[in-house]
């Protein structure tokens, strides 16, 4: 996709659309069987500004969270979903970009093996004994790192 076209459709949630991006994790959590963590409504409005999504013709195709963990520039990635139609083509490459260029240090949380795959060629490790509370929180997922 050209990079110019890829502004216009990454952009930060807001208030208006957070029943739309509700109902979008939703499908995706229901569909994936459980795999995206529940949240309500009620949530996802209190935690709107930390939504990004990206859109194709005004509807949400794709979202993550972005949450500050330290006040070290320490990032994680949350909710990341996708609609099944584009699955992880090329929005994991641009939701990690994305992610990457606001933190010096990103956790990302997952058990989907082509994000995985596509970690480990960007130079992520998964994460060691010092994140062991992080994966008690997620004990079905691995937990990948990367320093900028």
């Amino acid at each position: 996709m050209d990079p110019e076209k890829q502004h216009e459709i990454v952009q930060e949630a807001n208030e208006w659309e957070a029943r739309k991006l509700f109902e979008f994790l939703e499908s995706v959590r229901k569909r994936t069987d459980g795999m995206l963590r529940e949240r309500s409504e009620e949530e996802v409005h209190l935690n709107i500004d930390g939504f990004i999504t990206i859109k194709k013709d005004g509807e949400i195709i794709a979202c993550w969270e972005i949450i500050k963990i330290w006040e070290d520039g320490t990032l994680e990635l949350w909710a990341l979903a996708v609609d099944e139609k584009y699955q992880w083509n090329w929005f994991s490459d641009m939701i990690i970009s994305y992610a990457e260029s606001h933190a010096k240090k990103l956790i990302i949380v997952t058990n989907n093996e082509v994000l995985e795959k596509k970690l480990k060629v960007r130079g992520y490790s998964e994460c060691g004994p010092e994140y062991n509370w992080r994966k008690e929180r997620s004990p079905r997922k691995r937990v990948y790192i990367k320093y900028s």
